[in-house]
């Protein structure tokens, strides 16, 4: 490691990193405005000047930017000096002299950058007197506020939204001094990150108009480190309270998943924690008497295990949550016993997840964020990621970039010198290659892309399986056509790849064979190269956590198929609203059928409206739990608050006598694969335990004066060592646990973050990264496998090629909406702005073939396949109305319908759409 000398100091440090990075790893005080961790250096903010000395004779030094000049051995250099601290001061006050004095009333305030560095630079008196530049402000949408006269020009905005996160509507105008970041107009802004502005502005240029509305100062607010519900990435995030409300949420530094950005989806859906249709008071539904009472918790309990022991044992039926923690699944199906426990997933989406979790163990387990953007090329397979897991998108616009690092690596350019690597690379980038059906957002930096239905992509993977398989570089069988020449040319560039990666999806409507292709196409990469990787998402949070308790084919439909038979006469519901997942009017006829429904959630859903007891439970925020993401990697979640009312966690209420930690220890040995789940919770002890609240926490007394003039004491949480309170180790006082938040003496803002990581860019000191379950497990293949099979390539027959452009032959696609589809952060006022209407989507040309025009009305049906003893028939099943889109990325013979109606069926192999026009009837 080189060595170097810092006022009068020697230390080693990183080889390759930049002297800032540097100094920030050592803790020392070097302020700066546009250098980030992410986004690396382009030296225009002049901030983290400092002397550097030519050799240990000179003693005059030459002013530099940390930020650009790369560490070597034996340099010399000062922060400290007075000539590179005067400068510093200088230059901030140049910066200062157009910035409003408006502190008190910006929401910025109190973990503003700007303040920090300037109280750290040693500019605290103004000398001008001028008139300052003001600007208009615009409109950005739903989420973010816009002041521009607080900017201080340092292009952090502009480089994430655009050069990062791949926006287009977000720039830069300027003429002369007069610099303006913003839009060419007032709009929505279109990014599905934009939200990261908030904390990658120094000032408070951006800030987070949902947390206006209820806004409090930092230091007021109660904060944990917790996990995102609303996708399966499971990015790291702290939740922040006050009141009983929760305020916002900002991104918690997790080194392998979602670093220091946040989809919109995850920073801006929380509101449903604050809904009016939160579920309050226990119900209870008495139909002999035609009421509805509101019981106490004992009467509650009573009512429970009443309902369920008055039941046959074979008659009670539970169904869990993908959607809840694995404490609250676990002990609702060690309530029912195993055999009585169904998931909330279609049979499809059930068998897809139990492949899935099959190739985790017998052949490669999943990669994380940061392997995939490390890739050098990628295939993605079957829906766009950017929809229903954003950050999967954006690590893979990071990775297309690897080639022109390597460029600028090979001419002695270091990777954080941003604008010099991307004057090298230009249009260089490593090859994405996207098979799927059209419509995706990540076209603009693909290699190549290939819009084609869903059978001719299964082809397309069963030849380059054949060419990865054979020694020479097309099939032995010698076809020259489209898809063989193709398949020989990716199959090239994987064999070339150092870092190959297969990215794919568990989807509603995916047929079964083109999954299982991309497994098979997964494992015969790793065949050539072990460092390939597979990364899956799946459909909800813990839907791999669900998957891992429940058996194989306790999916959804066979609980359906239960209830139909009429062998239920109790019904059990974990917060799952059966009304997402079925049709209306087949659920409610079906829970006719049963006696007794008991729900347990925190909304009020239609699902929760039908119950005949209705416990209400606690969301994400008020209480612990934990989530296994797409990867396989058990995190833990902390409550942030504790819950209100007759509120409590769902395993309280389905086993009472047990605490937190009894479950968890109960978990870990029901699964030899949960062995491990305890050591992420450490256990309350009896010494001084950890503050949720800052210390500077004001007007506690005056939040419970309506109730008591006295200060009420806080809650107890008995489950961790956190508590509710600004009482107890500050978040920087100890190294051993993970902070509640981010604040330090002098750091202010998230930039605070550099003080609490173990190395530079690393992870928080104390933090747990979870716990990857599949990583370090012996693969043990099953050679009955489908995934092991050396199946013949499926050919598309002239039946399915004929069958392509007409009626009868449309394939069924999930069309994905990143704000419609989640049913938790449909409850935020802000995400229900963005939503969009449930439609049809066809290609222009599929529209002229068939008479279609944009924005007609069109009657869908869906063509199941024939019964058996009913032989070459489709049987006309399910229908509605939308509205037609044309869109002409899609190709011929596939139609995408919103997945919000595709949730509600399970499809088999072969599902079809049959359209037409619709004669009267109302949209959906």
């Amino acid at each position: 490691m080189p060595e170097i000398t810092i006022d009068g100091k020697s230390y080693q440090v990183e080889a390759g990193a930049n002297l800032l990075q540097v100094c920030q790893s050592l803790n020392l005080q070097l302020p700066y405005f546009c250098w980030h961790p992410s986004l690396h250096s382009v030296g225009s903010c002049r901030q983290c000047a400092i002397l550097l000395y030519q050799n240990a004779e000179d003693q005059r030094g030459r002013i530099t930017m940390a930020c650009m000049t790369q560490v070597s051995d034996g340099q010399r250099l000062s922060i400290a000096a007075p000539a590179v601290h005067n400068f510093r001061k200088l230059c901030i006050e140049a910066t200062m002299t157009n910035h409003p004095h408006d502190c008190p009333v910006c929401e910025e305030a109190g973990e503003c950058h700007l303040q920090d560095m300037t109280l750290l630079s040693g500019h605290i008196s103004r000398r001008y007197d001028g008139a300052k530049r003001t600007h208009y402000n615009q409109y950005l949408g739903p989420f973010i506020n816009h002041e521009m006269n607080r900017c201080i020009a340092c292009y952090r905005c502009v480089r994430f939204y655009r050069n990062y996160a791949g926006g287009t509507d977000l720039n830069v105008f300027s003429s002369r001094n007069n610099v303006y970041f913003g839009r060419a107009s007032d709009g929505v802004l279109t990014s599905e990150f934009s939200g990261n502005l908030v904390e990658i502005c120094p000032t408070g240029v951006f800030t987070d108009k949902t947390y206006s509305q209820h806004y409090s100062r930092k230091w007021d607010l109660q904060s944990a480190p917790s996990v995102c519900v609303h996708c399966s990435v499971g990015c790291n995030i702290f939740a922040a309270e006050r009141a009983g409300t929760l305020r916002r949420i900002t991104n918690r530094f997790h080194p392998q998943i979602n670093r220091h950005f946040l989809c919109d989806r995850g920073r801006f859906g929380y509101d449903f924690v604050n809904q009016a249709r939160r579920t309050e008071q226990v119900w209870w539904r008495d139909d002999s008497a035609m009421t509805t009472a509101l019981l106490d918790d004992a009467n509650a309990f009573d009512k429970l295990h009443s309902a369920i022991q008055g039941t046959a044992a074979e008659r009670v039926m539970a169904i869990g949550s993908s959607r809840t923690s694995l404490e609250n699944n676990y002990s609702l199906q060690t309530l029912v016993k195993t055999e009585c426990f169904y998931s909330d997933m279609h049979s499809s989406v059930q068998q897809q997840l139990n492949q899935l979790l099959s190739h985790y163990r017998q052949i490669q387990p999943s990669i994380s964020l940061q392997t995939l953007e490390a890739a050098d090329c990628v295939i993605l397979i079957g829906e766009d990621v950017t929809e229903c897991a954003p950050l999967v998108a954006l690590a893979l616009r990071q990775m297309v970039k690897n080639a022109g690092i390597d460029k600028a690596a090979a001419m002695g350019v270091a990777y954080w010198s941003a604008a010099e690597v991307e004057n090298i690379a230009q249009d260089l980038k490593s090859p994405l290659h996207i098979i799927g059906c059209g419509g995706g957002k990540l076209h603009d930096i693909a290699a190549s892309t290939d819009n084609t239905d869903p059978d001719q992509q299964r082809q397309l993977l069963e030849k380059i399986i054949a060419c990865l398989s054979s020694s020479e570089a097309v099939p032995s069988d010698g076809a020259e056509d489209a898809t063989s020449q193709k398949a020989s040319q990716l199959a090239a560039q994987l064999r070339a790849a150092k870092r190959p990666v297969i990215v794919t999806s568990v989807n509603l409507a995916l047929q079964p064979r083109l999954f299982t292709a991309s497994l098979r196409l997964s494992a015969a990469i790793l065949k050539h190269n072990a460092a390939a990787g597979l990364l899956c998402t799946v459909p909800q949070a813990n839907s791999l956590g669900l998957t891992l308790l429940n058996e194989p084919n306790h999916n959804l439909d066979a609980a359906l198929a239960k209830i139909d038979r009429g062998d239920v006469d109790t019904l059990i519901l974990l917060e799952v609203d059966l009304y997402r997942h079925c049709a209306a009017d087949e659920l409610s006829k079906l829970l006719d059928k049963v006696s007794t429904i008991i729900v347990l959630d925190h909304l009020l859903t239609k699902t929760a409206q039908q119950a005949d007891l209705l416990l209400p439970s606690c969301s994400f925020a008020e209480s612990s739990g934990s989530w296994v993401n797409y990867e396989g990697r058990l995190q833990s979640s902390l409550s942030c608050f504790p819950a209100s009312g007759q509120r409590r966690p769902a395993h309280l209420w389905l086993q009472q006598k047990n605490d937190f930690h009894a479950i968890v220890q109960q978990l870990s040995l029901h699964l030899d694969i949960l062995q491990p789940l305890a050591s992420l919770y450490q256990k309350k002890s009896n010494s001084f335990h950890y503050a949720r609240k800052t210390v500077r926490e004001s007007g506690r007394t005056a939040l419970s004066a309506y109730i008591d003039i006295k200060e009420i004491p806080p809650d107890n949480d008995v489950d961790s060592n956190y508590q509710y309170s600004q009482e107890g180790l500050a978040s920087h006082l100890d190294k051993h646990q993970s902070p509640s938040y981010l604040w330090s003496p002098n750091w202010n803002s998230n930039e605070s973050l550099s003080l609490f990581q173990d190395a530079a860019d690393g992870a928080i000191q104390g933090a747990s990264l979870g716990i990857e379950l599949f990583a370090n497990q012996p693969r043990q293949q099953d050679q009955d496998s489908p995934l092991n099979s050396d199946q013949d390539p499926i050919e598309v027959t002239s039946e399915t090629e004929s069958n392509s452009s007409n009626q009868a032959g449309l394939q069924l696609i999930a069309l994905h909406h990143i704000y419609s589809d989640e049913e938790l952060s449909g409850y935020a006022a802000s995400i229900a702005q963005l939503q969009v209407k449930a439609c049809i989507k066809i290609s222009g040309e599929q529209a002229l073939l068939l008479d279609f025009v944009d924005g007609q009305t069109l009657a869908y049906q869906w063509l199941t396949p024939a019964t058996e003893g009913v032989q070459q028939q489709d049987t006309l099943d399910r229908q509605g109305c939308l509205s037609l889109v044309i869109d002409d990325q899609l190709p011929l013979g596939v139609v995408m319908i919103s997945a919000t109606i595709i949730a509600k069926y399970d499809f088999s192999e072969g599902v079809r759409v049959l359209l037409s026009a619709d004669l009267g009837r109302d949209e959906i």
